[in-house]
């Protein structure tokens, strides 16, 4: 799919100890997409050969275009194929917002899905179902960053689009 570059948007991916963490900000389309595709597969492979969770940080969440859903489709397939067992979503209080996160959970078929409004209640939840998360460790791993661009080191991949 060729796509044209995206106004504004960035995220963060990070793996560790079996959790995916993904926080994603700002406004999204297709090429944004597919760069969070190449890295969303090299961080959750891994990850996919015991059953693992995903972290989402969508706090600064603004919207997506039509082809960013298609996309996101094809990968919560490739997850409930490959041992995802849970998924927490940490959004703002908006009600556009929480209309996206139900679309979410409707792609879901095998997934436990739930939504937070705060990071400390979604870690707590994951902690709980067995999951070796900590309230400062997503922390670290969702705000590492380069805010040159686009970069990575052996715990996170950040790209920033836009300016």
């Amino acid at each position: 799919m060729k796509a044209n570059k995206p106004i504004l948007g960035d995220f963060i991916v990070s793996s560790e100890k079996q959790v995916l963490y993904f926080r994603a900000s700002g406004t999204w389309n297709e090429w944004l997409m597919e760069k969070y595709r190449k890295q969303f597969y090299r961080y959750a492979k891994p990850l996919s050969l015991s059953p693992w969770c995903m972290f989402v940080e969508g706090t600064h969440w603004e919207m997506a275009t039509p082809g960013f859903w298609e996309e996101l489709y094809k990968i919560i397939q490739w997850s409930e194929q490959h041992k995802l067992t849970h998924k927490a979503i940490v959004l703002c209080d908006n009600p556009f917002i929480a209309l996206d996160a139900n679309t979410i959970k409707t792609y879901h078929q095998s997934v436990q899905v739930e939504t937070f409004l705060s990071l400390s209640e979604a870690v707590e939840w994951l902690s709980r179902l067995g999951f070796d998360i900590s309230l400062n460790r997503t922390l670290q791993l969702l705000t590492q960053r380069n805010l040159m661009g686009t970069g990575s080191n052996e715990n996170s991949y950040y790209c920033k689009t836009g300016s």
